[in-house]
């Protein structure tokens, strides 16, 4: 087996959301679209069904050294500077209103995460992605008008924090 792998990761966060290996050694990554096609499908933590599917857009693939935790759970890790480091804080609370979307997470001092939150409808006709280079408060706060009633799964990418999948309706 190689000595190096292939990670999917989110394109602003460096968030691993999968990893693959081959038998033979990846002198580069592959093209995003060859190993997702249409997108990556983020399945629900606990039933195990399709949640939502992120574009490939918004992911690259990267060749790093095989660490066969990375490959057992790649959503626990994040690339930085092209290293996989286990994520050890968590996103404290994600809130929907008809005008906004609130995130509440933890970063070190000095440190300005960045953000990436995709929302998905239930009918899978309505894809949100909402994205922040350099966060430098929390909560963090994205104006956008949702309707009231509307449910959204969620997935939330936020710099030094373990990604959060979740499904809120609009209050």
């Amino acid at each position: 087996m190689s000595d190096k792998m292939m990670v999917i990761v989110n394109k602003t966060t460096g968030h691993v959301l999968a990893a693959a290996t081959r038998r033979s050694e990846p002198e580069t990554a592959a093209a995003i679209e060859d190993l997702v096609d249409d997108g990556l499908e983020i399945n629900d933590p606990e039933s195990g069904d399709r949640w939502l599917t992120v574009d490939p857009e918004q992911m690259e693939v990267k060749v790093v050294d095989y660490d066969e935790n990375v490959l057992i759970r790649p959503r626990a890790y994040q690339l930085q500077d092209d290293v996989p480091v286990l994520l050890a804080l968590s996103i404290s609370t994600i809130s929907l209103s008809s005008s906004e979307l609130s995130i509440s997470f933890t970063f070190p001092t000095g440190e300005t995460p960045p953000i990436w939150i995709q929302l998905e409808n239930g009918a899978r006709d309505e894809r949100i992605v909402l994205t922040e280079a350099a966060a430098t408060a929390a909560p963090h706060k994205f104006a956008q008008q949702f309707n009231v009633g509307n449910a959204y799964e969620i997935l939330a990418l936020v710099g030094f924090n373990t990604p959060l999948t979740t499904k809120l309706t609009v209050s």
